[in-house]
């Protein structure tokens, strides 16, 4: 059975989906995109019940995967069943492991998780691989305390492009102000949540990944005791599920065109001379700390 190995502790616009997908193409990760605990619930925070979304699942059986997922009612399922099939759960395989849980309300994070996790080691078992990593937005106690042999890692991104990638894609309206807080909470949080307390954690720096990324990815390989393989750059031409199934994932598109460092320090030509300087005087430390300015 695949063992749990990896997480990666997602930050927006980060390199997150990036990192995945290059572990992703390694032979022995088999590696699942943001099944959430959080989505467990309903758009009031109610849990649900595994026999409601079985049912719905059931109702809907007979037709093509991508239908199910439009046919779904919008809810916080839908978004579950959606991200999980652009790691290659199709809703027959939620369906498969929700039958595992029947009678169980994903009341708490202990319950929500082991959902989670059960479906990360189906997925891995599927494609036949002996550990399974996962992005994951969980506790930091809650998931060291479950997995302390796991090696945890953020990608640390030079947070001017952070701003200028969530200002360019998707629905975005913060300052530069809120933005750098969110930022700053973020590498933060990792910090004294993940290096101080866990025995394999790493920052993944995303200029260093897309520059050198045999160096950076040997780094995580290293943690994880596995040999790292020329397969995780060349990720664009391996059979990525994220590819075909992308359900609306802003990153896809520029995934299928495999690694490039155009992003990097694309903020220069983004943002105003007052965004940057908004940016610069609220993260001008973390920014100093990681050598962007």
């Amino acid at each position: 059975m695949s063992q749990i190995g990896c997480f990666i502790i997602p930050r927006p616009r980060t390199g997150g989906t990036l990192l995945a997908s290059m572990l992703n193409a390694h032979t022995q990760i088999s590696f699942c995109y943001e099944i959430f605990p959080e989505l467990l619930v309903d758009n009031q925070g109610v849990p649900f019940v595994a026999d409601d979304l079985i049912a719905r699942l059931d109702a809907l059986s007979d037709l093509a995967p991508e239908t199910v997922i439009k046919e779904l009612e919008r809810d916080n399922f839908r978004v579950f069943a959606a991200r999980a099939r652009r790691s290659g759960l199709e809703p027959a395989d939620l369906r498969m492991v929700l039958s595992g849980f029947k009678g169980i309300t994903f009341s708490t994070d202990n319950v929500r998780l082991s959902f989670v996790e059960a479906l990360m080691r189906f997925q891995g078992n599927k494609d036949a691989t002996p550990i399974v990593g996962a992005k994951m937005k969980a506790a930091s106690d809650l998931l060291i305390s479950r997995h302390p042999e796991a090696t945890f890692l953020m990608v640390v991104r030079d947070g001017r492009d952070v701003f200028a990638s969530r200002r360019t894609k998707g629905n975005f309206s913060k300052t530069p102000q809120e933005t750098a807080k969110d930022w700053i909470e973020g590498l933060e949080h990792f910090r004294t949540s993940y290096l101080n307390h866990a025995a394999k954690a790493h920052f993944v720096k995303y200029e260093n990944l897309v520059a050198n990324p045999k160096e950076e990815l040997s780094k995580v390989t290293d943690l994880m005791g596995l040999d790292f393989e020329n397969e995780m750059i060349r990720f664009e031409q391996s059979q990525q599920k994220i590819f075909s199934n992308a359900h609306g994932h802003l990153s896809a598109e520029q995934l299928k065109a495999g690694l490039n460092n155009d992003s990097v320090g694309k903020w220069s030509a983004i943002l105003s001379s007052e965004d940057v300087a908004q940016f610069e005087e609220t993260g001008r430390s973390q920014l100093e700390d990681f050598g962007y300015i």
